[in-house]
């Protein structure tokens, strides 16, 4: 089953998250999809600080989807490979069960 950030809602843009305190806002969203354990290949028990350490590391800059000042999807970029294959960029994505529709 395919999701979809529904378009004819989102009117904001994505926002960069850098702090630890704002992983706060999609921890739910995080949660919701890896425990599924459908899309994700990690663990559908990852705690709260092994997501941290995933979705907020260093290697990688994460952000969030806003529309109407809530959370809704979140998603990280950062090279595919390290050295030679740095300036192919990989992202993951994830969208909350509020803004989703069904393909």
């Amino acid at each position: 089953m395919a999701y979809f950030l529904r378009l004819d809602r989102v009117c904001s843009t994505w926002m960069r998250v850098e702090e630890r305190r704002r992983f706060n806002f999609f921890w739910r969203i995080f949660h919701q999809v890896v425990r599924r354990g459908d899309t994700y290949t990690y663990d559908p028990e990852t705690t709260r600080e092994q997501a941290h350490s995933i979705w907020m590391s260093g290697g990688h800059t994460t952000y969030v989807a806003c529309v109407d000042g809530q959370v809704v999807g979140t998603y990280i970029l950062k090279p595919n490979q390290p050295g030679l294959g740095s300036h192919v960029a990989n992202a993951g994505y994830m969208v909350g069960v509020e803004g989703r529709v069904k393909a």
